[in-house]
């Protein structure tokens, strides 16, 4: 039986952990020259922009965090974690966007949104999972129908869960949590559910599902809202993704995203993500006034 404990205050990974964490991931000397100028959150979107230029992957990432969780490698969720990333790990045709270094940031940041959100540690281990396998078999193609994409990342990720030794209720709640980020549908039911059940007790199953599902998505798009010079790099990377035929995805398409994206769980509002969000909104609103009308 898991162990249902609570991060306590005092045990709970703070952002200063997770950055040097982060920090030892990669080439140590690799470095943008004005981390020291930047506040806890900065550093930390920092580490992660690094972590890709560095090439680490999702691997190296999920076995330092669940070692930070005290979650042992051997057990059948670190088992699956680190086969669904060996799985990422081994694409050799992966999409500019959906491809490992967007599975590195997703595991990042659910990591960061599950301690924040002071959720069970093997709770924030089945996050992690899912974070991992949320996106596998990617092809850079947008749903032509409800969860399809994450179907397909359900179905490649059923038989490595059964390999590790998944419970059948584990398995189904993270395939919960895949379901929830398609964009579409699943997101708008995610932060639904995540409102509904805020009243219950903070150990109901529901409530605990409902925030996972809600971190998930959350985590997805985490540093497409993070800033505008990041937002600007990933939206490039999109374009080239969806074979546009300009450098970028326009100023329109990027405000409609931003503004759908909302930062709703404790943890995002704690760190101030919401905020963030809504800055960056801000920022491209004002871009897009700059431009010459056609």
């Amino acid at each position: 039986m898991p162990n249902k404990r609570y991060l306590s205050t005092s045990t709970q990974l703070d952002l200063t952990d997770i950055v040097k964490n982060l920090h030892g991931l990669r080439d140590p000397n690799q470095t943008s020259g004005v981390t020291r100028k930047m506040g806890l959150l900065d550093l930390f979107g920092e580490e992660a922009k690094l972590l890709r230029d560095s090439g680490v992957k999702p691997s190296s990432v999920i076995s330092v965090l669940f070692a930070a969780l005290q979650l042992p490698a051997g057990s059948p969720l670190g088992r699956a974690g680190a086969l669904c990333c060996a799985h990422a790990d081994q694409s050799s045709d992966t999409p500019h966007y959906h491809n490992p270094h967007h599975i590195v940031e997703v595991l990042a940041a659910a990591y960061v949104l599950g301690r924040r959100e002071k959720l069970p540690v093997y709770r924030v281990g089945e996050l992690l999972v899912a974070a991992s396998a949320h996106d596998l078999g990617h092809t850079g193609q947008n749903n032509q129908f409800d969860y399809e994409r994450e179907s397909v990342s359900v179905q490649i990720a059923h038989p490595l869960f059964l390999e590790a030794g998944l419970d059948q209720d584990v398995i189904e709640r993270i395939a919960r949590m895949i379901y929830a980020t398609d964009f579409k549908v699943g997101v708008v039911w995610s932060r639904q559910n995540y409102h509904e059940t805020q009243n219950l007790v903070p150990d109901d199953e529901n409530r605990l599902l409902a925030a996972q599902c809600q971190l998930l998505t959350e985590a997805d798009v985490l540093f497409s809202c993070f800033d505008l010079s990041y937002n600007e790099f990933l939206s490039k990377l999109l374009s080239a993704e969806w074979k546009r035929t300009g450098p970028n995805l326009t100023l329109a398409e990027r405000i409609r995203f931003v503004s759908y994206v909302q930062f709703i769980s404790k943890a995002a509002q704690q760190l101030g993500l919401e905020d963030r969000r809504q800055k960056l909104l801000r920022n491209l609103v004002r871009l897009q006034a700059t431009q010459p009308r056609p």
